[in-house]
């Protein structure tokens, strides 16, 4: 008779490997037998089992149950492998999840479009529900308020029924949220840092959003302690990790507010060492706001045919995010600098001085006099305490 793997099994019932899964959690296929983790030894003779509870089964049972197979194939601390993701992703067995893996790897690239027609294609429920965190960051960066909306109603439809779904889904809607900090939009798992209801493998990119919180709060050595708690279990040989590349940057951006520009330098260079050959430029794009000038600094000279990309990106992108926070939250965000006038603002904000903020991006003390000035003339500044009217202009 011979006994069957997992994959074989699958291709034998016409299935996708996670819907075998299933089945074989349930039960439902006689004489199998678990060896551990997510191997089985199946009779090779198994039929596909009937579902005579279909009929009885709410659509949230279904995801419920085809969402505790994903989140346990996703508890595997592994990425993408940095020599070949592309291949690796496009050799993913499952469709839902190769698209997952492409889209994201579209995303990192700032293909935004490719990740949403990805999105689009996915059809398997548990698996759209993970990429939705994905997808609406995808639909703010082009202003597409219509697919986030959507994706927003879905989120909420899912977090009110409860359960897994809900934490999943609530987890998605953070994404956008966090991002562009909106607070009255942002729960307090995140802002307290308490992950216990969330797939473990959910957890460490929960940790970048605490930190990003942290850090929209000014509460600066916090944020850096959270990033650095992250990254003492990152290890570069699981792959390409969503919370592997963003909490390296998220510990930058901490210490390039505290004046350590050295080490914010030497955080930044080494995660675009890993991201910058892959033509990886959104995750720089989308924070260059809040690391005050580095992000080109360094990338600049190490590469500078990506630098040109990663700032047509964020002049492209960065006013969406500006929008989506100002329809959202109560403090308004000027969408009429310059990104590099941003950065200055954002600098001069933070209580630096003239001089440091020309060391900071190669300017003359006279030049960055200038420039200041001509931001007070854009947002229409003047009088006393300017430095406290121009930081309600700055996020």
């Amino acid at each position: 008779m011979g006994h069957m793997t997992v994959a074989q099994a699958a291709a034998k019932w016409g299935v996708s490997a996670r819907r075998a899964q299933v089945l074989l959690r349930e039960g439902r296929v006689k004489g199998a037998t678990r060896l551990g983790g997510h191997a089985w030894l199946i009779p090779g003779d198994a039929e596909k089992p009937g579902d005579p509870r279909r009929a009885r089964r709410t659509p949230s049972e279904t995801l419920h149950a085809e969402l505790e197979v994903l989140s346990a194939t996703l508890e595997d601390p592994r990425g993408l492998p940095w020599d070949n993701p592309d291949v690796a992703a496009a050799t993913v067995a499952d469709p839902s999840m190769r698209m997952l893996c492409e889209g994201w790897l579209a995303y990192l690239r700032g293909d935004f479009d490719g990740v949403k027609r990805k999105f689009q294609s996915i059809s398997d429920g548990a698996t759209r529900l993970y990429a939705s965190s994905l997808a609406a960051a995808a639909a703010t960066s082009t202003g597409d308020w219509a697919l986030l909306r959507d994706i927003q109603a879905h989120c909420r439809e899912q977090a009110a029924a409860g359960g897994l779904a809900g934490s999943i889904a609530e987890w998605a809607a953070t994404n956008v949220n966090t991002g562009a900090h909106v607070p009255n939009m942002i729960p307090d798992w995140v802002k307290n840092g308490d992950f216990g209801h969330l797939p473990v493998q959910l957890r460490w990119d929960a940790l970048y959003r605490h930190a990003r919180w942290l850090h929209h709060e000014k509460k600066t050595e916090a944020a850096l302690a959270a990033a650095r708690v992250g990254l003492s279990f990152y290890d570069r040989a699981h792959g390409i990790t969503s919370p592997g590349v963003y909490l390296r940057i998220s510990a930058a951006m901490a210490c390039s507010q505290m004046g350590r520009l050295d080490k914010a330098r030497e955080y930044l260079a080494e995660v675009m060492d890993d991201c910058m050959p892959l033509g990886f430029i959104t995750p720089f794009a989308e924070n260059s706001p809040h690391l005050g000038g580095l992000a080109e600094q360094v990338a600049g000279q190490k590469y500078p045919a990506l630098c040109a990309a990663m700032e047509a990106q964020a002049r492209q992108t960065i006013p969406n995010w500006m929008e989506f926070h100002n329809r959202h939250a109560k403090k308004h965000v000027t969408p009429l600098l310059s990104p590099r006038e941003y950065q200055i603002a954002k600098v001069a904000v933070s209580g630096a001085t003239r001089r440091e903020i020309a060391e900071r991006f190669h300017l003359s003390p006279g030049t960055v006099k200038n420039e200041i000035s001509r931001i007070y003339q854009t947002l229409f500044i003047s009088g006393k305490n300017r430095k406290e009217q121009l930081a309600r202009h700055i996020l």
